[in-house]
């Protein structure tokens, strides 16, 4: 008896947080939740924030985004700290410098500290040099993510609601390979940019960003831990915590060129899922669903962290269960089979031969990112020395 409401609960939290919350989102969304756009506003100071470690394919084309920025110069500062480069990116940088349309700090850093660390550093900077304001907003954007003209100012926009600490840009993948894992990945932050600007609709609480470009209002920046591993969901957090607004703004686009290996995919998952680990020990206390942000962190995050911890148990569970000859279990035991066996190998054999059938690609999609959450909770557990990692590969 106690089996079977073990295996029944789990289950249940399973299709609860990755179909029934989703669902239940999208339909008070439609039906319930007012629908309202920002007045477009230039009159905020925007700090952007770049943290570079060897960026010399890309870094010049970062730049060039940003100059081509429809957002007034006289307004818009750039600090870049480069992470103990070692190739072209130093030379190329203060090359732009030089003939750059806006001001552009640029500190070489000797001693490589990671995002985090170079992006304390740098608002540590700002905070030497400016006084600032709830009125002034820093950019935190990656080195790979470019922004469209029109991104900036489609980011400081939100912020004439003095309730909102943090807006999200939503970032398109561009030349995905078909044989690659990219395809799964795509769809996958295309759901789940969907549910995080739903909840952010809803109730202000988008649950994480995405972290390739942030916008948050200065007075809202807190300095990440330097041995946490992801920033963007501690940010998010901490704004939440204090009782702002945290959105997504699916107008406020970037591009980002990423083509993933599965392995390279999974390195980084297993990173930010032990990363989210700290965060979620960290603000422990809003883990159970009593308020709104309880609610949303619970549903969203702290369920699909412990998925693989579930999916285990079902498993488990279910092979024990098939003993007392129930039709329902027997069947329930051959589809976990099919899922997890039978599906990855068609899929690995459809690979061999050079074809992707997205279907079965993005079921081993899911069983393998659920393979990096589960050693990335190990590493969590094991302890985390260090926030540094090299970049995904990219082309």
């Amino acid at each position: 008896m106690l089996a079977q409401i073990i295996f029944w609960l789990s289950l249940f939290l399973l299709v609860y947080s990755y179909i029934l919350y989703p669902t239940f989102v999208n339909v008070c969304f439609h039906f319930f939740t007012p629908k309202s756009k920002p007045s477009s506003n230039t009159s905020f100071s925007v700090f952007i924030l770049i943290a570079a470690h060897n960026e010399e394919d890309v870094i010049l084309q970062k730049l060039r985004s940003i100059d081509s920025s429809d957002y007034p110069k006289d307004k818009l500062k750039v600090y870049i700290g480069s992470d103990n480069s070692t190739d072209k990116t130093n030379d190329l940088i203060s090359a732009y410098a030089e003939k750059s349309k806006f001001p552009i700090y640029f500190e070489i850093m000797k001693n490589r500290s990671g995002k985090i660390g170079t992006i304390n550093h740098l608002v540590d900077k700002i905070n030497q040099k400016y006084t600032l304001t709830p009125d002034d907003i820093l950019i935190s954007t990656d080195a790979d993510v470019m922004l469209q003209k029109e991104t900036v100012g489609r980011l400081a926009r939100h912020f004439t609601d003095p309730n909102i600490g943090l807006v999200d840009a939503h970032i398109h993948g561009e030349t995905l390979k078909e044989k690659s894992v990219s395809k799964s990945e795509s769809k996958y932050l295309h759901r789940e940019a969907k549910l995080k600007y739903q909840e952010g609709q809803m109730y202000g609480k988008m649950m994480g960003s995405f972290g390739g470009c942030l916008a948050i209002r200065a007075s809202c920046f807190r300095p990440v831990p330097s041995s946490f591993r992801v920033d963007d969901f501690f940010l998010t957090m901490h704004v939440l915590s204090n009782a702002y607004k945290a959105i997504s703004d699916p107008e406020a686009i970037c591009t980002e060129k990423v083509n993933s290996t599965f392995s390279e995919e999974f390195k980084r998952k297993r990173r930010i899922s032990s990363g989210n680990f700290q965060n979620m020990a960290f603000y422990k206390k809003y883990l159970l669903p009593l308020s709104s942000l309880g609610f949303v962190f619970f549903s969203h995050k702290v369920i699909r962290y412990i998925g693989p911890i579930l999916m285990l148990i079902v498993f488990i569970l279910n092979a024990f269960l098939i003993t007392s000859g129930s039709k329902l279990m027997i069947f329930l035991f051959a589809g976990q089979l099919v899922w997890y066996i039978l599906i990855p190998m068609l899929d690995r054999i459809f690979e061999f031969f050079g074809t992707n059938v997205l279907a079965l690609r993005n079921v081993r999609y899911f069983n393998y990112m659920n393979l990096a959450l589960l050693y990335g909770m190990k590493d969590y557990i094991y302890g985390i020395d260090s926030n540094i990692w090299e970049p995904t590969k990219r082309t």
